[in-house]
């Protein structure tokens, strides 16, 4: 299936990742063909975006949405601007740090059509990851107490009983633009696939996984995706940027597009320059290339899924991006109303590594995303002789919490090479000079003197 140009300048719409996303690639007509929609523009700081539009009023007609703490707005293009035209502009004025035109590049397909409805509560207690990942044993070490998981996705069912003990936190639906997060639909067909609401069911699904494996973890819902499971980049990054001020120590990401888009990794590095884990799904398209973003970010945790037998998912995406292998087939949990269902992809696959990564912050082990890659390096289970045709693309091996949450590693390996050495003293020295919170050891949310006594203490340690 693929997408004119003419019809894709609207928005990028990502697709939440059950089984069964169709890809879809944009095709461009002539560069000098007149475009329309709406652009993402990220100003320089202290810059007005009255100026902007005062000064370009045939390039852009108006602010369609805004993150103005973060200078970035979507702006409604003039009628019969072209793409050639737009990009002049953008590249010249120094005012203008980023601006884009954005693409459609996924059908998400089938969701809640998915969910195998009739599961139990006794078969989401009793499913075969608690015993396969070790989380018995994990939560005689830690529960996730202390920490905050934000589930950016459809929304989530607080008042489901599988959630009872939870601790649900006010969160933002960035679809209608209020404080409902309820995991609901609109019962219509908005995408005209003949399927009303199908990824409904989406979130509190992916919610119910990450509070299996981190009980205490607090879940923060931030509602980026529409009851089709639609979604846009401009969405993604205002749900980033709202569990970043929201303080959550993990976000995880069920969702993703073919389409690179730099407003969407601005805020994943925001998020985890201030110390967050960012996990996502690899995508349910059974292909290397293209990757889907934001889980081939460099900056973002990315999982692949893989079956009871360790072997990877038929469905599943994979490539050198990938950071861990985490079962996706016929998982259960929750669905909105109270029921349970079971349901594949990776998008289920991530809640696991999410919740793992609260485990591992409310432990005080992890930190920041290089401690957790460092400790997924270490704790893994190597899936490799099982997937010969797939070394090397199925990230460290098959996620282990039980491993995890035990892992006693060494936070002054700031470069991650298994070992503290004479390059571990100049990243952090050059962290240090440059305020980098890489050099944030004691992970306060500062950088000052008493990081660096505190990592000349670990660099004598070692490893």
């Amino acid at each position: 299936m693929t997408c004119r140009f003419d019809d894709v300048i609207a928005s990028v719409r990502v697709g939440a990742l059950a089984l069964g996303v169709l890809a879809c690639s944009a095709a461009a007509d002539e560069p000098d063909d007149p475009i329309s929609g709406v652009g993402l523009i990220t100003l320089m700081p202290g810059v007005d975006i009255a100026d902007i539009l005062a000064d370009f009023p045939s390039l852009v007609s108006g602010v369609v949405d805004s993150i103005p703490s973060r200078q970035v707005y979507l702006l409604q293009i003039a009628q019969g601007v072209t793409e050639d035209q737009f990009e002049l502009v953008i590249e010249t004025d120094p005012r203008i740090l980023r601006a884009e035109l954005d693409f459609v590049s996924g059908d998400p397909g089938p969701g809640a059509q998915d969910f195998w409805i009739g599961s139990s509560l006794r078969q989401f207690e009793s499913q075969t990851i608690i015993v396969e990942l070790g989380l018995g044993a994990a939560h005689s070490l830690s529960t996730g107490a202390g920490t905050v998981v934000a589930i950016v996705d459809t929304g989530l069912d607080a008042a489901h009983p599988g959630l009872s003990s939870a601790t649900v936190l006010p969160g933002f639906n960035f679809v209608d633009g209020t404080t409902d997060t309820s995991d609901v639909g609109n019962g219509l067909d908005d995408d005209g696939d003949l399927l009303i609401d199908e990824m409904v069911g989406h979130g509190t699904f992916v919610a119910g996984l990450v509070n299996l494996v981190a009980p205490d973890a607090a879940l923060l819902p931030v509602r980026v995706i529409e009851g089709d499971g639609h979604s846009t980049a401009f969405l993604l990054a205002k749900g980033i940027y709202f569990a970043i001020d929201q303080g959550a120590d993990v976000i995880n990401i069920s969702m993703g597009a073919d389409v690179e888009v730099p407003v969407v990794e601005d805020a994943v590095d925001e998020a985890v320059d201030a110390g967050i884990i960012v996990v996502a799904s690899a995508g349910n398209d059974s292909r290397e290339v293209p990757p889907l973003y934001p889980s081939a970010f460099n900056k973002v945790v990315a999982t692949c899924a893989v079956d009871f037998g360790d072997v990877l998912a038929p469905f599943s995406n994979f490539g050198d991006h990938v950071v861990v292998s985490a079962p996706g087939v016929d998982l259960v949990s929750l669905i909105p109303g109270g029921g349970f269902g079971s349901a594949s992809g990776t998008s289920f696959s991530a809640p696991l590594l999410s919740g793992t990564a609260a485990l591992v912050k409310s432990i005080g082990s992890v930190r920041r995303w290089a401690h957790f890659k460092k400790m997924l390096k270490d704790t893994t289970i190597d899936v490799s002789t099982l997937n010969p045709a797939f070394d090397g693309l199925m990230g460290f091996g098959r996620l282990d919490v039980a491993a995890a949450a035990s892992w006693n590693g060494c936070l002054a390996d700031l470069d991650g090479d298994g070992a503290v050495d004479i390059g571990d003293f100049f990243t952090f020295v050059g962290a240090f000079a440059g305020g980098d919170l890489l050099a944030d050891v004691n992970d306060d949310d500062t950088v000052d003197v008493r990081d660096f006594f505190e990592f000349i203490v670990l660099y004598m340690q070692g490893c």
